[in-house]
């Protein structure tokens, strides 16, 4: 048994429609596509997937028939090394970018190369809160993220419902200038799954003593679990890796 795609695709096309409406079809910015290793998990209520921000420049085209291809070269959908680039581009910058030199990446396969070995490319997903953003670099504005919102939350949800994870692990949060206030990215998706209310979370932890008023927070939404903390560049990923690390063991142990 396999994941039907070609369903999920049809699912996603409507909404990324709309989404290129939101954004006039400015060139400046490209569309995004999740990307999933070739085994994650078909059972309900299985697997992680990790969310971003938004890319910090990307390929993409608003030319859907390149966009949605599958076998074009500069397509979006289904890359023929989709998830597995992460792992190629290890300390290997033939094309400029070192995924090693990456916390974000650093970070995501260290968790799941604990839980899934040293082909853990192949069994997690990656995506970001935002499918639109500024095609050189850069997150998008608050014009463009909040004109796009809509169909955000919208293919957030097809995510979820097609892949059906039990974890849902975002590194989305911001911290300002003071290294004490949280820039919030992430509340109207949480607050999207569960009837527009952001839930009491189950559990806190702080995982670095220099600054004990960062903390992860964990949520549970009927047997899906979401893990919010902060994005992960300039910050100490040993100890934020193995702080989710232990909330995911603990939640297997049924000690969370």
């Amino acid at each position: 048994m396999k994941h039907d795609i070609d369903q999920f695709k049809s699912q996603l096309i409507p909404i990324y429609n709309s989404l290129r409406d939101d954004c006039n079809r400015d060139d400046n910015l490209c569309p995004f596509l999740m990307q999933w290793g070739n085994r994650f998990p078909i059972t309900p209520n299985s697997g992680i997937i990790f969310y971003g921000r938004a890319t910090n420049g990307w390929f993409g085209t608003w030319d859907y028939d390149i966009f949605f291809s599958n076998n074009d070269e500069d397509r979006g959908w289904n890359r023929d090394n989709q998830m597995a680039w992460v792992e190629e581009q290890w300390c290997n910058s033939e094309d400029g970018y070192d995924t090693s030199k990456s916390q974000f990446w650093s970070i995501i396969k260290g968790i799941s190369t604990r839980f899934y070995g040293d082909e853990w490319f192949k069994y997690v997903a990656w995506s970001n809160i935002c499918k639109v953003a500024p095609y050189s670099q850069g997150n998008p504005s608050d014009k463009v993220f909040y004109s796009t919102l809509e169909n955000n939350l919208k293919v957030f949800h097809t995510e979820l419902d097609f892949w059906s994870p039990k974890y849902i692990v975002l590194f989305t949060d911001g911290i300002k200038r003071d290294n004490k206030t949280t820039i919030d990215w992430t509340s109207n998706y949480i607050s999207s799954l569960n009837n527009g209310i952001v839930p009491s979370t189950i559990y806190d932890i702080s995982w670095d003593s220099e600054n004990p008023h960062i903390k992860i927070k964990v949520y549970k939404l009927d047997n899906r679990f979401i893990i919010l903390s902060l994005h992960p560049q300039g910050r100490k990923v040993e100890l934020h890796r193995d702080a989710i690390i232990n909330i995911i063991e603990n939640i297997e142990r049924k000690r969370l």
